[in-house]
């Protein structure tokens, strides 16, 4: 619920508040959403969100709001987010893209990761993705961002 329903929902109603607040607050702003969504879940199925950790990077024309989440357990949960905002500038219109770095399990039970973004109600998936670090996800986002 928190990477797939809660964050996009913030992050495209307000993509450049969103970018600030985690600029601003760090983790405070995550942790305080990853809580509100905890309340919706039995207490046996929330996992711990002391692992959160954000940053804002540059890529391109974007800043990008990288978000490390918790290790994930079960397939479609994500090593990483990234909320990528391009404000308007000239004739640029602005664009918020919401990119995740997911946890993938084959038939087999083999571990991989699936690069997707939520592009409004459309969960779209790029394939396999990079190795779960952060450099290597960043990486993948320039590309799918045209910022590399």
């Amino acid at each position: 619920m928190f990477a797939h329903q809660a964050l996009p929902e913030i992050f495209f109603n307000d993509p450049e508040k969103f970018i600030a607040s985690i600029k601003n607050e760090e983790t405070a702003f995550l942790r305080y959403v990853w809580k509100q969504v905890g309340a919706y879940i039995q207490e046996n199925d929330q996992a711990a969100g002391d692992s959160l950790a954000a940053e804002v990077l540059p890529a391109g024309d974007y800043q990008v709001g990288l978000i490390s989440c918790p290790e994930p357990l079960q397939p479609t949960e994500p090593h990483f987010i990234a909320a990528a905002y391009r404000p308007e500038q000239g004739e640029q219109v602005s664009q918020a893209r919401y990119i995740t770095l997911e946890l993938g399990r084959s038939l087999e039970g083999g571990m991989y990761t699936v690069l997707a973004e939520w592009d409004g109600d459309r969960h779209i998936h790029y394939g396999e993705g990079p190795e779960p670090e952060a450099e290597a996800f960043m990486n993948s986002v320039k590309k799918l961002t045209g910022s590399t």
